[in-house]
């Protein structure tokens, strides 16, 4: 039982060790956050294996914003892509990538 006094608290500082943000804006405003408009919002899930070093993705903004082009992109790591990433030790990495068109 005494293992268990250890264990939890561990667990709380794993899981709140999993926390990534990145925003890249191509409007001028560095303080905005989110698009204005959600129908013109595309959110993809993205799968990456071993801490990182596996896994690569490609993406074109003529196909995600044909004509209008990109406003934000914002890369994160959800709820659930923290919790997946820590109990699978690393190997499994989920991201989430938003991205905003004008």
């Amino acid at each position: 039982m005494r293992w268990l006094l250890w264990l939890l608290p561990l667990l709380a500082l794993l899981f709140s060790l999993s926390c990534q943000h990145a925003r890249l804006r191509f409007d001028g405003c560095a303080e905005c956050k989110g698009g204005s408009d959600p129908s013109k919002t595309t959110e993809l899930h993205h799968k990456f294996y071993v801490w990182g070093l596996v896994g690569k993705q490609e993406l074109y903004a003529r196909d995600l914003c044909p004509g209008s082009g990109i406003s934000e992109i914002y890369q994160y790591t959800s709820a659930v892509d923290g919790i997946l990433e820590n109990l699978t030790l690393g190997m499994y990495m989920p991201r989430t990538l938003r991205i905003t068109c004008n």
